[in-house]
């Protein structure tokens, strides 16, 4: 039988920012667990490469949309060795949105079978998503389009005219020249051994979350490894660190970010050291690296939810 599946996500993200993310076949499907690889042959087509349950399926993809008053709807269809579509309803709820999902895959019975586990799993996988990751990835499309705007504002205001330097003239050059006689060279001194050091745990100015496309790219490839309750200063949040790379290990890069009612904090670690920190403050300013490190330093503590993300090196191709 055809596999059917169905969820409800609730995210605090407003209905239309839901929507802008999931109607862009470009933010959409790669948010997809099952996800490989695509082609882009049209605005709201693809030619896209799903992993599901250890097998590989092209499917030529199409994204289509609708809107109905509050409600907004999402259709994907794909079609190749196996049928797939899914629909997704987004309606207002509270301050925030509800989606609804629904999956509907034909691939003959035995195919089916073995499909079965994987479907469920990339459903959970994007009902965890759209929760816990959904704010930051809408967060960096309205940061996107605030730098849009303001590259547009600067393009169009004319530069201002500068005075051209005027060289110095040759007697000038040589009234300045004097011969100096060459001092005696210092004895060597003996070199002595420097101590070893300690491995830095946080690299000098971590500016390596300022970059926009960065964050973006690594909101869309991150996978969700562990959620938890966290209340401490800025010492706490490093011994976190500390405590989550000894358990995880170095080989993976990782994304901690430290979510509070007024402050949002995130750090970027790769190779066991951690190279971005940044800090979203609720005035919209932002604040990275050394910058962030000296806020961080002052606060006196923060209080609320963590979440350790898992990244794949090719997010990180610019770091």
């Amino acid at each position: 039988m055809p596999i059917e599946r169905s969820f409800e996500a609730l995210t605090p993200v407003p209905p239309e920012e839901v929507f802008e993310v999931f109607s862009d076949i470009q933010t959409h499907i790669p948010l997809w667990s099952i996800y490989e690889s695509m082609r882009l042959e049209s605005p709201n087509e693809a030619e896209v490469t799903l992993r599901i349950s250890g097998s590989i399926y092209k499917l030529r993809m199409k994204l289509t949309s609708q809107t109905r008053r509050a409600s907004r709807t999402v259709f994907v269809d794909g079609k190749g060795s196996i049928y797939f579509h899914m629909r997704l309803n987004i309606e207002p709820r509270g301050i925030g949105s509800i989606v609804t999902g629904r999956i509907y895959v034909k691939a003959g019975f035995f195919r089916e079978r073995i499909l079965s586990p994987g479907i469920t799993e990339f459903l959970d996988d994007l009902k965890n998503k759209i929760m816990f990751q959904l704010p930051a990835i809408a967060e960096v499309i309205r940061r996107r389009k605030k730098g849009l705007k303001a590259e547009a504002a600067a393009t169009t205001s004319a530069p201002k005219a500068t005075a051209p330097k005027v060289p110095p003239s040759p007697a000038k050059q040589q009234a300045k020249v004097k011969l100096k006689q060459p001092k005696p060279s210092p004895r060597p001194k003996p070199v002595q051994k420097p101590a070893p050091k300690q491995k830095e745990l946080i690299a000098k100015n971590p500016d390596a979350l300022s970059d926009e496309i960065t964050v973006g790219m690594i909101v869309l490839k991150a996978e969700l490894i562990k959620v938890e309750k966290f209340s401490g200063d800025w010492k706490k949040v490093i011994d976190f660190a500390k405590s989550v790379l000894k358990e995880v290990g170095e080989k993976k890069p990782l994304y901690i970010r430290f979510k509070t009612d007024e402050t949002d904090i995130k750090l970027l670690i790769k190779e066991g050291k951690v190279i971005g920190v940044r800090v979203d403050l609720p005035n919209g300013k932002t604040l990275n690296g050394d910058k962030a490190l000296a806020h961080l330093k002052d606060a006196k503590g923060f209080s609320g939810r963590t979440y350790v993300f898992s990244v794949p090196e090719e997010a990180l191709a610019g770091t």
